[in-house]
């Protein structure tokens, strides 16, 4: 019996059949705990692929407000607390500005936003964070 990837990949699903972007940027986030709003972005990080190479990338971790509230658990995922926020951080609103227009810029090129479970988790925080210095 073939295992899960090797059928995957085999050419008998119609979303594996199509060629993939040779333009995509790649985002990452991550926040202080999981609900965006009560939580916030600790840090963000791209990779930017054009013609199917990298051609720009960069992550940084962002000053906390000082309301912010930093959960034990994500802490320990993402090694990201007050303290290292308050030592390495960028101005939020400039990060996340150039971010945003970053982002604005690939998709009007017609390039792709990707990552990792993107769409459930970090969209919303990214939304609330744009929101937020709009």
């Amino acid at each position: 019996m073939p295992n899960f990837f090797s059928q995957l990949f085999s050419g008998q699903y119609p979303c594996f059949q199509k060629p993939f972007s040779p333009c995509y940027l790649v985002a990452d986030v991550e926040t202080s705990g999981l609900k965006a709003g009560a939580h916030r972005v600790v840090q963000i990080g791209y990779c930017a692929v054009y013609d199917g190479k990298p051609v720009a990338q960069d992550g940084f971790v962002l000053q906390a407000p000082p309301d912010i509230t930093f959960d034990p658990g994500a802490v320990r995922v993402t090694g990201i607390d007050a303290e290292r926020c308050k030592r390495e951080g960028v101005s939020r609103e400039d990060a996340i500005r150039l971010f945003v227009d970053m982002a604005a810029e690939w998709l009007a090129r017609g390039c792709e936003l990707v990552g990792h479970n993107l769409a459930v988790f970090d969209l919303p925080f990214l939304r609330y964070e744009s929101m937020v210095y709009d």
